[in-house]
């Protein structure tokens, strides 16, 4: 028997709502956002102003030396990832019938100027090495055919490999650093700066391999996740069984896969430096995994059969409109009559 051949069906825009979209309130995880970061700023200012008070009570020049240090180290290391961060555009992914067609054109120019970006970059970086010759090449021939469904397949190609591949190096070389500096340290405060700065920059790192942000109410849980593992840092697992702060960061580490119960027993001084070096690595894979989640969903959205709704729209209104004239018209002649008859 011949198999009969089945037309590919498009999803639908009722169906991705259904499936994806999270009704969230974005404006208010905005606003979150910033307190969260505040809150970050305030725990490195407060390290950092700890580790120069210190320096200034070894040898009082010493400490000027460090308030100088801390100062730069508060621009670089925590004002600027995050400036770079918010200030990259975000794919719209949660949309709805009102909004689905801005967040499409949306989408297809941010997937051209990402293809551009990726371009650029490795013809201005000296020895870039995050994206390949051959993958840039073909985002490039994407760009001069403009065609948006080649530049979506060079994009998803380059994601699924040397994006990959480049961001599971900047993870796992940000973990080893915070190993090694927590381990080196053995001090609280230390280890809250080193975690805290080092998180921040991963996080920001990534979102320039990809080229986007996570849209707000992702970013806002990963910067959450980012502050629970700056305090568990600062030793705060130590505190008594019972405590309420104690019970939020032992939750974020039993939260772990693969790790649950053992590390959260386990953890003390001695394993400091690799816990944080572990959960440094849950937020990097963490955050990629929320960029490839709203890369695709971006990509779904742009293959969505609307159907004729905005057709029948249309239609509805130019329909209403005409019946609206011809009703107008007609009371004006039946006034025009009923003025005759009176005469």
């Amino acid at each position: 028997m011949k198999r009969e051949k089945q037309s590919v069906k498009k999803m639908d825009l009722y169906e991705y709502e259904e499936k994806y979209v999270n009704k969230e309130n974005y404006q208010s995880a905005k606003s979150v956002i910033y307190l969260v970061l505040t809150a970050l700023g305030i725990l490195v200012a407060i390290a950092l102003v700890d580790f120069t008070f210190k320096a200034y009570q070894i040898y009082p020049y010493l400490g000027y030396g460090a308030g100088v240090v801390s100062l730069v180290v508060l621009v670089v290391f925590y004002v600027i990832p995050v400036a770079k961060l918010l200030n990259k555009k975000s794919f719209e992914v949660d949309v709805s019938r009102h909004n689905v067609k801005r967040a499409q054109r949306h989408n297809k120019q941010l997937r051209k100027e990402l293809a551009q970006k990726f371009v650029d970059f490795n013809k201005t970086v000296e020895n870039a090495s995050w994206y390949s010759s051959e993958k840039v090449d073909a985002l490039e021939y994407a760009l001069l055919s403009k065609d948006d469904n080649l530049i979506k397949v060079a994009l998803t190609d380059l994601y699924h490999t040397d994006v990959k591949k480049a961001g599971r190096k900047l993870i796992f070389d940000s973990a080893r650093d915070v190993g090694i500096g927590s381990a080196l340290s053995q001090n609280a405060t230390l280890d809250t700066l080193v975690v805290a700065t080092v998180n921040l920059k991963l996080i920001k790192d990534l979102v320039f391999l990809f080229g986007f942000r996570p849209t707000y109410p992702k970013l806002l849980k990963i910067y959450r996740n980012v502050m629970v593992n700056s305090l568990l840092a600062m030793g705060i697992s130590n505190f008594a069984p019972g405590t309420s702060i104690a019970n939020t960061v032992g939750g974020f580490i039993k939260s772990i896969p693969l790790l649950g119960d053992a590390v959260a027993t386990v953890i003390d001084a001695s394993v400091q430096g690799l816990a944080n070096s572990i959960t440094t690595a849950i937020i990097g894979f963490q955050t990629m995994e929320v960029l490839k989640k709203e890369y695709h969903l971006q990509n779904l959205l742009s293959d969505l059969d609307l159907g004729d709704y905005e057709e029948n729209v249309k239609n509805l209104a130019g329909q209403l409109l005409e019946n609206m004239k011809q009703d107008n018209s007609k009371d004006k002649k039946e006034k025009a009559n009923a003025k005759k008859d009176v005469a």
